[in-house]
């Protein structure tokens, strides 16, 4: 590579699970079996498996070549490629918040039809 000739890339955040889901799938279990005797107690259980299921190992790539950066690298030490931050409005980060709008509205509208067939008392 030619001093001329320079690389740039965004430094891409991914995450990755900590473990299986095993152990929160086996906390939920037990949440919804004690929340079909006492539902006070086995909410909070249930949630609990959310927050487990939710534990990630949050880590950073380089968006030229895909070596595993640190947080604060401004260079690659693979391509040397200068890194710079993703931008707020990047493809990924769009896919995500129009698929989260659907699934709202979806939801909200299950909710509206499962509102209208509930007969008077």
């Amino acid at each position: 590579m030619t001093t001329a000739e320079e690389l740039h890339a965004y430094r891409h955040r991914r995450s990755r699970q900590k473990h299986s889901g095993c152990i929160s799938m086996l906390v939920l279990l037990i949440g919804i079996g004690i929340s079909l005797v006492f539902w006070p107690v086995g909410i909070p259980i249930c949630l609990l498996a959310l927050v487990i299921d939710g534990q990630r190992d949050r880590y950073h790539i380089c968006g030229y070549c895909g070596n595993q950066l640190t947080a604060t690298a401004r260079i690659c030490p693979t391509c040397k490629a200068t890194l710079h931050k993703e931008p707020f409005w990047s493809p990924r980060r769009f896919r995500m918040i129009v698929t989260s709008l659907i699934l709202l509205a979806i939801l909200i509208a299950s909710i509206s039809i499962l509102a209208t067939q509930v007969p008077p008392p």
